[in-house]
């Protein structure tokens, strides 16, 4: 994990890219891989206005979960998160040791 992936991780950072120039030139996979570890999301549109609306929309509605393995004894185990609500998106983020 490099250092400002732990440091956001730490922080609860949430990380969205913006590409303004809209689907025309390549997005830098590194930073689109950035955006997904933290949580966060890639936009590469034109419609400037969507994307940050979506954005402050999801920035003001969220639910903050931690959990904590009784003793995982070194071992990391994958956790899904899911909701039964209709029309609910989850994104959760992935951590790592």
């Amino acid at each position: 994990m490099s250092l400002r992936l732990a440091s956001a991780s730490r922080s609860n950072v949430t990380v969205y890219l913006v590409n303004p120039a809209g689907l025309r030139p390549r997005r830098p996979n590194d930073a689109i891989a950035f955006t997904e570890e933290t949580g966060g999301e890639a936009f590469s549109t034109n419609e400037f206005d969507k994307a940050v609306n979506q954005i402050w929309s999801e920035a003001g509605h969220y639910y903050l979960l931690g959990y904590e393995p009784p003793s995982a004894g070194g071992k990391s185990h994958r956790i899904n998160v899911r909701v039964k609500r209709p029309n609910v998106v989850v994104r959760a983020r992935r951590t790592r040791s």
